[in-house]
């Protein structure tokens, strides 16, 4: 709510008598918006309050406030943490006879580690990141807190696919066309993915993201199996007939533990009473599931995306388009989404997927990369409309951050993407390529809280697999990840990006057989896919074939390359593997200064990287990814 409280303690936290937790004595509390305009009205006094001004509780103050500096919202965080080891050992984790010994205590000493009867180990790993001394190094939001605690609880109840889900959970199946026309398929799919949307509004309410549920589709029919699989109680199915302006609409709720019927409504109407549609399953899901919602959550329930039905009718059309994801079927959805912008102007949607398109174009490698400037600008025109006229969606903030990305801004991105998913935290592209850029800002320990929340709204997502592989990679562990990237490569095998990182892996585990046959696969199914031709580069170079391996690397390789952080990596592991130091380095430079600072991977476990290691140019390159990877903020 935008306030410090700066005094958290059990003595300020009441239960009351329905099990709510409200927290009490708002005395020493400062509202951030406020102070930061005393702060801009007057320089000289201080944000939150007087410079070297001792205030809170001894035993629960962070070290910034023992200090008598500036606080944040992470110095409650750390009295938070404080609350919850006392909670779990029977004392503080600084408790001391004296008060100067307490203060003490909390700038200098770690509290012993939480091992009371049967306490989870990852509880301990959650409190003592919130015990770090250094604000940076804490989770960064309560909202995060709160993510990691509660995938906790889900997971010590009952690990991923669970027999016995938590209560708020729900997959939305994709609805059958029904329709004479089956090409009214994307109509069937958009309003499947609309309800999902309206669902994830509602932040008590688990809903798994579409890319799982179709997935699982293909292979399981059975509603226990699905429900097992994706961890939930419920699941939605339903069909739609429409016929011109006609709607026949049908949806059922099941209890997926025992496949019995909650209810089922069919909701015969015209395609100006779609959005009513939506919103009456959604509100019949709310009551029968008994969820408590927020004002802002009943709001966003009924939201329209747009007043005009033909408009809306555009961007599902365009959706549908998005999702085949071909360059043919992207040119169709700028088509579209113009359309839908000429008849009813901008909105949150259209807006939405024109700067999703125009991000997807150069993430991609279907554009030539001389076009990237124009859609990136695109992304960011799209971006900046969504962030000033929709501040409460995730969506501008997504694409900011991925703009910033492309920018070779990665800081900046980082905060976009947080600030995308204190909006909305279940964002799976959000939270998905937040753990990237830790992962290549080498911040492992960060990397893992996100994939977890990936997997409760996406746990189908073979992307959600290889990160914490490439984590464990990264960190040294060359083995470790090849199980996580095996279990990726088989679930999506057909993914070009996911079959070069699998060769990668395999290359430096020293099975070069195994790497080779995946690169002649993509060479025999895509030979004219720009991984393939940066697989073939790794293979000609890890064969020692020098002229072969520099014929590779073709200026339309080169041109793609720049624009990314990882596959300047790539183009330098394979220079490095010829004994091409200074082409080499050039690109290990541009892959640095576009973000990849792992400095313990790149200083000593890469080991394509190993004839760089006692070039001077290499080991001053060292020096400033050393200072920037320390200095990264989490």
């Amino acid at each position: 709510a935008g306030i410090i409280h700066r005094d958290l303690k059990p003595d300020n936290i009441f239960i009351t008598s329905d099990g709510r937790v409200k927290i009490l004595d708002f005395g020493l509390a400062r509202d951030v918006e406020a102070a930061s305009a005393d702060e801009t009205h007057s320089p000289t006094v201080s944000r939150y309050t007087d410079p070297g001004a001792v205030m809170g509780t001894a035993g629960y103050m962070s070290p910034e406030q023992v200090r008598g500096q500036d606080v944040d919202h992470r110095s409650d965080v750390f009295s938070l943490a404080c609350v919850l080891y006392e909670m779990v050992s029977g004392r503080g984790p600084f408790r001391h006879e004296e008060v100067a010994d307490c203060m003490a205590a909390i700038l200098r000493d770690d509290p012993p580690p939480l091992t009371v009867g049967e306490t989870p180990e990852a509880l301990g790993q959650i409190v003592f990141r919130c015990l770090e001394k250094k604000p940076g190094e804490r989770f960064q939001s309560a909202a995060e807190v709160g993510v990691a605690l509660r995938t906790l609880a889900a997971a010590t109840s009952a690990p991923l696919p669970k027999s016995e889900p938590e209560a708020a959970s729900i997959a939305v199946l994709p609805f059958a066309n029904l329709s004479p026309d089956p090409d009214n398929e994307y109509f069937a799919d958009g309003l499947t993915e609309e309800i999902i949307v309206r669902l994830s509004k509602i932040r008590t309410l688990r809903v798994i993201s579409r890319s799982s549920v179709v997935m699982l589709q293909r292979t399981e029919t059975d509603i226990r199996s699905i429900g097992r699989r994706l961890g939930v109680s419920h699941v939605l199915e339903g069909s739609v007939r429409k016929s011109g302006d006609k709607l026949r609409i049908t949806a059922q709720l099941i209890d997926a533990r025992d496949d019995s019927h909650v209810w089922s409504e069919q909701y015969p109407g015209t395609m100006e009473d779609v959005f009513q549609i939506q919103e009456k399953v959604a509100k019949s899901i709310v009551d029968e599931l008994r969820l408590t919602l927020t004002a802002d959550e009943q709001n966003q329930l009924t939201q329209k995306p747009t007043e005009n039905v033909r408009a809306y009718d555009f961007y599902l059309r365009a959706q549908h388009e998005i999702w085949q994801f071909t360059e043919q079927s992207l040119e169709r959805a700028v088509q579209l989404i113009e359309s839908g912008i000429h008849l009813a102007g901008e909105n949150e949607h259209l807006l939405a997927a024109m700067g999703f398109v125009g991000w997807t174009y150069i993430n991609s490698g279907f554009k030539a990369p001389e076009e990237y400037q124009h859609y990136l600008q695109t992304t960011e025109e799209c971006a900046a409309k969504l962030i000033a006229a929709y501040p409460a969606s995730a969506q501008g903030f997504f694409l900011r951050g991925m703009a910033y990305n492309k920018r070779a801004r990665q800081q900046e991105a980082v905060r976009e993407l947080k600030h995308a998913l204190v909006r909305d935290p279940h964002h799976a592209n959000s939270l998905f390529f937040l753990a990237t850029f830790y992962l290549f800002a080498g911040k492992g320990s960060a990397v893992r809280p996100l994939i977890e929340r990936l997997l409760l709204v996406d746990p189908l997502n073979a992307w959600a697999y290889v990160i914490p592989g490439w984590a464990d990679y990264s960190d040294g562990d060359h083995q470790a990840a090849l199980d996580p990237c095996q279990k990726a490569f088989e679930m999506a095998p057909d993914d070009p990006i996911l079959r070069w990182l699998y060769a990668v892996l395999l290359a430096g585990n020293q099975r070069i057989d195994a790497s080779f046959e995946i690169i002649d696969l993509m060479q025999e199914e895509t030979p004219g896919n720009i991984h393939t031709r940066q697989a073939l580069f790794l293979k000609r170079a890890l064969q020692g074939r020098k002229k072969e391996a520099i014929q590779t690397v073709t200026p339309e390789l080169i041109a793609w390359a720049k624009w990314d952080e990882y596959w300047p990596w790539a183009m330098a592991a394979g220079y490095a593997l010829i004994e091409e130091k200074d082409e080499a380095m050039d690109w290990l430079e541009l892959s640095v200064s576009r973000g990849f600072i792992h400095y313990p991977f790149l200083s000593e476990h890469d080991p394509f990287l190993k004839n760089l290691r006692t070039e001077e140019r290499f080991e001053n390159l060292m020096k400033k990814v050393k200072h920037d990877w320390e200095h990264f903020e989490v």
